[in-house]
């Protein structure tokens, strides 16, 4: 990650401190600006290269956890779930339920689900599908809107 740090010193108050202004400018990101008084003690350039380091352990702390939650479903509730199908769709589950062990599967591993994921459905839907009891284009409806 490239940051360009630059400071500016202000003109020295009454007491003889002097605002330094910070300017941190992350490549395609952030522009984060700093100010605070200085009191000579401390030489300002070390000061931005530590604040520096800082923001980009900040930055590379937060992109991390942005990538361990790229991809995580929300789970619907069952109701939710089954809400998504016209009550002829779901009669006809329940009744294909009776006789068929695959629909039967999917019928009991939503039952028995704390919460219904997109990608644990996708192969009931399909199935649904091949069984013709919806389109394809009604599975991916039902799965877009999870």
């Amino acid at each position: 990650m490239e940051i360009t740090s630059t400071f500016v010193l202000g003109e020295p108050q009454g007491d003889g401190r002097q605002f330094v202004r910070e300017r941190h400018v992350v490549a395609g990101g952030p522009m984060i600006d700093r100010e605070y008084l200085w009191d000579g003690m401390l030489d300002p350039q070390l000061v931005m290269e530590e604040r520096a380091k800082l923001i980009e352990a900040e930055l590379l702390a937060r992109e991390a956890a942005r990538l361990a939650v790229v991809g995580t479903e929300v789970p619907w509730t069952k109701y939710e779930f089954l809400d998504r199908f016209n009550s002829l769709e779901r009669c006809a589950i329940r009744r294909l339920a009776r006789t068929d062990d695959n629909v039967l599967d999917f019928i009991e591993m939503l039952n028995a689900s704390g919460g219904v994921y997109k990608s644990k459905t996708w192969a009931g839907l399909l199935y649904l599908v091949h069984i013709e009891v919806i389109s394809f284009e009604r599975a991916e409806a039902i799965a877009e809107s999870m």
